[in-house]
């Protein structure tokens, strides 16, 4: 029954799902329109939220190309390709096929969102090539699935922030901080996870099609050539000394950096990525060659990060954010707030997809609404924080680094990624409000 309605999703989006670009082209209009229709606003006012914030991802942007970038330098090392062949080798069966890729992903994912990202995607390639019958679109909407659960990993943005209540949430919250053990490590937390761990895998091998449709994939992991030429520059690009210098670099700045206390960003797993990157490839050439070879797979994140960034002002210039979440806090009660924020947080997120970004945007909102009714912070924060990962396999927003790796489309595999989208809003719906 479940791979029938997956078949059916995934025809229909076949069909009538265009690309992950004109997509964020769509959903920018319908924030522009509704910003006038609901908030009074004009078209002039409209343009203006969105043209004084298309470019404030930059920086954002520029670190999703590079974690892909990077991920890809590092898979193209001859000892991690070697490792992920082991790995795939033990992949007999589409089952099994499935299953490893969907639990490495999970895991890696709540360690941290962008690992995630990368090593489920290329996970999935390496097994597609040892697995000849299974659905390659499905192993990547399988990678896909474990990112879920990456909100309420040691990297989600909102339980962190709780953590040190700085910026602009240190008044609301009186200049108090919520222990990550009441938040990541909390019991409501640890449960959606562990149930996630459990029943994705199991959800995504009944999602297999009977009829397995061959898809070709452009992601590869080889073996980079170096030039024999012995002129003095091609000996210092090839030498490892000059390699060395670099990682040595790198290495005692990242070491230094933990020793001192600090955590997993986006920029220190960047940094690693990078550092071992120069480290397994043993010189400038071959690593230079890979970082070139990865780059015609960034395009998409390239073009569409601006559009989001226009969409997220216009949502929270035009207020349109602030009076969604405000109508969820007006029906709900002590006992119903936890839900209706995960449901807002889950709307909020087509248009605001950037759990920082949204933080800012509903955090004030839900905090407030917490104390007012005496409902616990740490909760409600965390059922915004699943919402925000819930609606993301519906997103195609997060899905770029992913589908650039595997070399898919969107449409390849939002068929399946609905299937997880209704299971994960169940499951989670029923778990916050029993907590």
């Amino acid at each position: 029954m479940i791979s029938t309605l997956a078949a059916f999703f995934t025809n229909l989006c076949a069909r009538f799902l265009p690309s992950a670009f004109v997509f964020s082209v769509f959903l920018t209009f319908v924030v522009f329109v509704l910003g006038i229709a609901t908030q009074g606003k004009t078209p002039l006012e409209m343009t203006d939220y969105w043209g004084s914030s298309v470019w404030k991802l930059l920086q954002f942007s520029m670190q999703m190309v590079l974690i892909l970038l990077s991920g890809h330098v590092l898979a193209q090392t001859k000892l991690v390709s070697r490792f992920l062949k082991l790995l795939a080798s033990k992949c007999e069966t589409p089952t099994r096929a499935i299953v490893l890729v969907t639990i490495v992903a999970t895991i890696a994912s709540w360690l941290n969102w962008g690992f995630g990202l990368i090593v489920g995607g290329i996970l999935a390639v390496e097994v597609a090539k040892k697995v000849k019958d299974v659905s390659f679109p499905l192993l990547v909407a399988s990678a896909y699935s474990g990112f879920v659960v990456w909100h309420g990993g040691i990297s989600g943005s909102i339980p962190l922030k709780l953590a040190s209540a700085s910026g602009f949430m240190s008044s609301i919250m009186g200049g108090e901080t919520i222990s990550t053990s009441q938040t990541i490590f909390g019991s409501m937390n640890i449960v959606l996870s562990l149930v996630m761990l459990i029943t994705l895998p199991l959800l995504n091998v009944l999602m297999h099609p009977k009829v397995v449709e061959q898809v070709s994939f452009n992601a590869q992991i080889a073996e980079q050539e170096e030039d024999d030429a012995h002129t003095p520059a091609t000996r210092i690009e090839h030498s490892r000394a000059v390699a060395f210098l670099l990682a040595a670099l790198m290495g005692t700045y990242l070491v230094k950096y933990f020793f001192d206390g600090g955590g997993l960003s986006l920029n220190i797993v960047i940094l690693v990525f990078l550092f071992l990157g120069v480290v397994l490839h043993g010189n400038l050439s071959t690593f230079k060659i890979s970082f070139e070879d990865a780059t015609k797979n960034a395009s998409g994140i390239i073009l569409q990060f601006p559009l989001y960034a226009g969409i997220m002002g216009m949502m929270s210039g035009s207020g349109l954010a602030s009076s969604l979440s405000s109508f969820f806090v007006s029906v709900a009660n002590e006992t119903t707030l936890p839900l209706f924020t995960y449901i807002s947080a889950g709307i909020v997120n087509f248009f605001v997809p950037s759990g920082g970004g949204q933080w800012a945007v509903q955090g004030p909102i839900m905090v407030t609404a917490a104390k007012s009714l005496g409902v616990s912070i740490s909760k409600v924060s965390m059922a915004l924080a699943w919402g925000d990962a819930w609606t993301n396999m519906v997103q195609p927003f997060w899905a770029l680094p992913l589908l650039s790796i595997a070399g898919l489309g969107l449409k390849h595999i939002m068929g399946y990624c609905v299937i997880i989208f209704i299971w994960v809003g169940i499951v989670s719906s029923i778990i916050i409000s029993i907590f």
